[in-house]
């Protein structure tokens, strides 16, 4: 071997055990950015895991809350009509009483209604097709115990129950409806607290 070849087979080795080393080195360096590049994956694997279990959370809470707010509307709605439903019989259980009871609320409602003045009182027709015998001077009677006179008229109003009272031209709804409705809150509120108290 000449000196030379022993140069070149040096140079040689030298240079492999370099390559060697470079290898080595970039072995442990891609071995490092590969457990960065991991670890920074599974980093944000987990951010985004974390996100959507946060997220699907949030979504059923949301549904949740929604269905909640449906229930108690729905259930706000079902009592609503069942207290328009109570109220609508007492109503009609007001309009379609018996003459004897009918009267008697018509009575209470004169005691209430009539004022100290002269004033004409007029009934629906089929009112005054049943006005009890004596009823006129009852009406009489009640409006001069309150310093008043009421006539009642023989036109028939185009009401359903109850009466209009007029005075000096100006007419006063005194019907069922009209006191229902004056009295509407107040109603609610009673069968409300009968019904779900």
């Amino acid at each position: 071997m000449t000196g030379l070849d022993k140069i070149i087979k040096q140079i040689a080795e030298e240079a492999s055990s370099v390559a060697q080393q470079k290898i080595k080195a970039a072995e442990v360096e891609a071995k490092n950015i590969t457990d960065a590049a991991r670890e920074e994956a599974e980093k944000q694997a987990a951010a985004v895991l974390n996100k959507s279990d946060a997220d699907c959370k949030n979504y059923r809470e949301r549904v949740k809350s929604r269905a909640d707010f449906q229930k108690r509307t729905e259930i706000l709605k079902a009592k609503q009509a069942l207290i328009s439903d109570v109220i609508e019989k007492a109503y009609q259980e007001m309009v379609n009483a018996d003459d004897t009871s009918y009267f008697e609320y018509i009575e209470k409602m004169l005691e209430e209604f009539i004022r100290p003045e002269e004033g004409i009182i007029c009934f629906s027709k089929k009112d005054l097709a049943r006005l009890p015998f004596g009823f006129k001077a009852k009406v009489k009677m009640i409006a001069a115990k309150k310093s008043g006179s009421l006539k009642v008229s023989d036109e028939a109003g185009n009401i359903e129950g109850g009466f209009l009272l007029i005075y000096g031209g100006i007419e006063e709804n005194c019907t069922f409806r009209a006191l229902f409705d004056t009295k509407q809150e107040q109603l609610v509120d009673r069968v409300h607290e009968f019904l779900f108290s």
